[in-house]
């Protein structure tokens, strides 16, 4: 039989400019992505599209947080000053469309039960601090600056927990 899949994924987004005076210039990005498809079949552990149960298959989410600041100064005719803070946060998830179902694999013939290579979770968060000075001087310009980011991680891999059940070759 032909398995349902679906799909569904917004994408939004919030845009703010604003010229606090006549030196300064702010922006501001924030966004958020959220998505989610059904129904996907995979080919682990040697498995033949056509002989997949439906319960064989998994669901995929995704969760995307964004966000950004800059401040533009202009300090003087020949000093510019770029300073910007930037967020992300993505949060993946994959796991079986039936749940910690037991799975069985028979070579040739069928695979039921649990999406093997499931759940699997994982959460990504940056955090990032720039900041950079131009300086004109005649025909040429120098910028000096730094970048500080920061990454934290947190994942979690459970696969085969629920129990897998081999038949045939």
């Amino acid at each position: 039989r032909i398995f349902p899949v679906s799909e569904g994924t917004t994408f939004s987004s919030l845009r703010l400019d604003h010229q606090i005076n006549s030196n300064n210039q702010l922006i501001v990005r924030g966004g958020f992505n959220p998505s989610r498809i059904t129904g996907i079949q995979v080919e682990s552990q040697n498995q033949s599209l056509g002989q997949n149960d439906f319960s064989r298959t998994g669901i995929q989410e995704f969760h995307d947080w964004s966000g950004m600041a800059a401040l533009t100064s202009t300090l003087s005719q020949r000093l510019v000053n770029d300073a910007r803070f930037n967020y992300g946060r993505r949060a993946a998830g994959f796991r079986s469309g039936v749940g910690d179902a037991v799975a069985v694999n028979i070579s040739g013939a069928a695979f039921f039960g649990r999406e093997l290579f499931s759940p699997v979770r994982r959460t990504e968060t940056r955090y990032e601090i720039t900041d950079n000075l131009s300086w004109s001087r005649g025909h040429h310009t120098f910028k000096f600056g730094g970048d500080v980011s920061f990454i934290d991680v947190a994942a979690t891999f459970e696969l085969n927990f629920a129990g897998l059940f081999n038949f045939g070759g």
